[in-house]
């Protein structure tokens, strides 16, 4: 028969494995969504030099070239 320390020591190492899974869980979730937040605002970025670049040059030259 177990004992009461026996018991409750299981149950709060139970208990700690149980909340630090839960903990590393929802910080992959997080960080992950942060990240995909992050390279969406770089493309996005990217793409606004891009039609920058060519609408300055539009606007330059008055009509598109093949150069």
């Amino acid at each position: 028969m177990q004992t009461i320390n026996r018991r409750l020591s299981l149950l709060f190492v139970s208990c700690s494995i149980a909340t630090i899974l839960l903990v590393i869980l929802f910080v992959n979730i997080t960080v992950t969504s942060k990240f995909n937040h992050y390279m969406e605002d770089i493309q996005n970025k990217r793409y606004e030099r891009i039609v920058t670049h060519f609408e300055e040059i539009y606007k330059k030259e008055g009509k598109w070239t093949e150069t």
